[in-house]
């Protein structure tokens, strides 16, 4: 895995050359990564990738042209880009850019982006935001040190992601009333997931009762927004304990976890792992002090 702080900003991400029989039997990628980027950042593909290629937006605000088209993408959107499509994408003017890439290839991922995209437009709002990025952070650290274990496992998980995409996407399509509330609810925490948030203090803002909030919710996310902003706090927790100095406890609060107890014991039971361990196997300025 490749970590570092460039000009344009910073990227951590994980490349890797297939063998044949990963091309003729599985899912595989070549490249996937993050980048948090400042206006500096542009890159321009003017015959597009191989493979199919999807952009996943947390912070800030990007754009992307498409044979011409310009699509903004903002906290909450991703691209889902079919083979050899020209492109270009750039951090907007006066902004930063935060996202998750993976350029994916396989007969599946193939089949799969072309029925998704007979279906819906290139640009959409990710539902499951969360576990789609779970996926692609456990490919960006996936080691190959066995090629054949390798390649099966990226295989899965990237069959998984595709999967989510599906589910997200086409629950989201049958109640656009129901898909627009449920995707104002995700907006607002993830603007907001290191404030103190409520239900009550969320249904007051959306002027819903907190039954039908969570009932709502939870059907077309398939978390409760309790669950939903926890999961979301821990996966920024994560990028602050590998990207940043500061302490398990100034983690915690800024991430909205003012107990630190309550912090380290939420994190260790999503991730198998204390806060702790985490930075010291994932950070690079861990692994510089060691």
């Amino acid at each position: 895995m490749y970590k570092a702080n460039e000009e344009y900003g910073k990227v951590r991400m994980n490349s890797y050359i297939a063998t044949s029989k990963a091309e003729k039997m599985l899912n595989y990628f070549k490249s996937v990564g993050w980048h948090e980027c400042n206006s500096l950042y542009h890159q321009l593909y003017k015959d597009g990738i191989s493979g199919v290629f999807m952009i996943f937006t947390v912070g800030g605000t990007g754009t992307i042209r498409l044979n011409e088209k310009s699509y903004i993408l903002t906290a909450g959107k991703g691209i889902l880009v079919p083979p050899n499509t020209p492109m270009e994408y750039y951090t907007c003017t006066g902004s930063t850019w935060e996202f998750y890439w993976i350029s994916m290839y396989g007969l599946y991922v193939l089949q799969t982006t072309a029925y998704i995209l007979s279906e819906q437009e290139t640009l959409f709002h990710i539902s499951n935001i969360t576990d789609c990025l779970e996926i692609i952070k456990h490919l960006i650290y996936l080691e190959d040190e066995n090629k054949f274990r390798f390649e099966l496992e990226a295989s899965q998980k990237i069959y998984e992601l595709m999967q989510n995409i599906i589910k997200g996407l086409f629950h989201f399509t049958n109640n656009s009333l129901s898909n627009d509330f449920s995707a104002k609810i995700v907006a607002y925490i993830e603007k907001h997931y290191n404030d103190t948030i409520h239900i009550a203090g969320l249904s007051k803002t959306f002027h819903i009762s907190q039954n039908q909030l969570i009932r709502n919710f939870q059907a077309e996310i398939g978390y409760t927004p309790y669950e939903y902003l926890k999961r979301f706090r821990l996966l920024k927790a994560c990028e602050l304990l590998e990207m940043t100095g500061y302490t398990i406890k100034e983690i915690g609060k800024l991430t909205g976890f003012q107990n630190i107890s309550n912090f380290i014991f939420q994190f260790k039971t999503q991730y198998a792992i204390t806060p702790y361990s985490y930075r010291k196997l994932y950070s690079p300025l861990s692994k510089k002090k060691a």
